[in-house]
């Protein structure tokens, strides 16, 4: 799944706050013309995408392959996940004594990071997990095709889902298949370009779901000239899609669902090699890109105990050799707030040494409900109307 996003002064003019990005990414893009990278669509709104921007400007140099996958990612979802290698990657190098650095490419089954802390090595996977990945496709994505049509016109519109039948919309409904997903895309994109180069304000389209399990309403509102302005709002229809779901039946039956067969594909792939003494072999299992609802959900006590079964049974399935020496869920956020669930220790005979490493690296740091201190405006604001001072 790729967009097309406009090359214009937005773009160029924001690369100049941030040099190293602007020296990497500047060689291919010319003004008026059309990117594929997901850089791209960040610098055409950097008020939007500020501290994101600034924050991969300013570890860029250290992120080394990761940095450059993210700097060349086209495509949405894998934009995300490489976001979240970038930042268990900074929030490792802010350890001591650890030297955290990204892995050299060999081959397609390679690691993320590799670790040492003078006395451990390890490997390091991520896998960023998306649930219902034909209903997240959809859900975070399909506006992007009316925002970024190539269509010459600005416009207002709201999008909405809706349900085919009566038996109501269903997330588990839509294909999950990636192959259908693209293509639906691309005759979306046609219809929808086709239909916007004509229609009048007050017109409303439907546009057919993949497989036909549901329709895309759009009701145009406004129409501008400057196709540089353009609003699409998204009426997300309810669904009960929370991971927390996945790991709620008896460990053989969360191994057979969808989640369990993603974690057995990645565990099977064994990207960090085989059993080997002079390392230890990770495999983090990144939750924040799925419908979690608290950030707290994987410090529940039914919830350690599912996982940790639950990955055992898939390791059985998996075979010999051991595909990972320990598997570590988490939540890899912006701004490095990266915490741990329970970690899976797989090889029990070196569970000293791997306790040892998840404490020097801080993979245990446990996930809290994040509390912010609120802008100070507002802070001001609230005391003068507290004190009905109207300055």
């Amino acid at each position: 799944m790729t967009f097309k996003y406009p090359v214009n002064g937005i773009v160029l003019n924001a690369l100049e706050g941030f040099p190293k990005i602007k020296d990497k990414l500047c060689r291919g893009l010319n003004e008026q013309s059309r990117s594929k990278l997901e850089m791209v669509r960040l610098l055409n709104n950097p008020c939007l995408h500020r501290k994101l921007l600034g924050f991969i400007e300013q570890y860029l140099d250290s992120a080394g392959e990761i940095g450059t996958s993210i700097l060349n990612e086209a495509d949405p979802v894998r934009f995300l996940q490489r976001l979240a290698e970038l930042y268990l990657l900074v929030y490792l190098q802010s350890r001591e004594p650890v030297n955290a650095t990204p892995a050299a490419p060999q081959n397609s089954r390679h690691p993320d990071i590799i670790l040492d802390t003078g006395s451990i090595k390890a490997k390091v996977e991520i896998y960023s997990l998306i649930e219902n990945y034909g209903y997240q496709f959809i859900k975070q994505y399909y506006n992007s095709v009316f925002l970024w049509s190539e269509c010459p016109r600005g416009y207002d519109i709201d999008l909405k889902l809706v349900a085919n039948d009566q038996t109501g919309f269903h997330a588990y409904d839509i294909p999950n298949r990636d192959k259908d997903l693209r293509r639906w895309q691309t005759d979306l994109e046609g219809n929808v370009k086709k239909w916007l180069t004509t229609a009048k304000v007050g017109d409303i389209q439907e546009f057919e779901g993949v497989d036909n399990t549901f329709k895309l309403r759009a009701s145009l509102r406004v129409l501008y000239d400057n196709p540089g302005i353009r609003n699409v709002q998204f009426y997300e229809p309810g669904s009960s899609t929370n991971i927390r779901l996945y790991f709620e039946g008896s460990p053989e039956c969360n191994a057979k669902n969808q989640v369990g067969r993603k974690i057995l594909a990645k565990l099977e792939k064994r990207q960090c090699g085989c059993p080997h003494p002079e390392y230890l072999r990770v495999l983090i299992l990144n939750f924040e890109l799925t419908d979690y609802g608290w950030l707290d959900w994987l410090s529940l006590p039914y919830i350690i105990r599912s996982i940790d079964q639950t990955i055992r049974v898939l390791v059985d399935k998996a075979g010999d050799p051991l595909p990972y020496d320990i598997v570590i869920p988490a939540m890899l956020d912006y701004h490095c707030y990266c915490c741990f669930g329970e970690a899976v220790i797989l090889d029990t005979e070196r569970e000293t040494q791997i306790k040892e490493m998840i404490t020097q690296t801080g993979l245990d740091q446990k996930c809290q409900i994040r509390v912010e201190e609120p802008p100070s405006e507002l802070i001001k604001a609230l005391q003068r109307f507290k004190t009905n001072d109207p300055v």
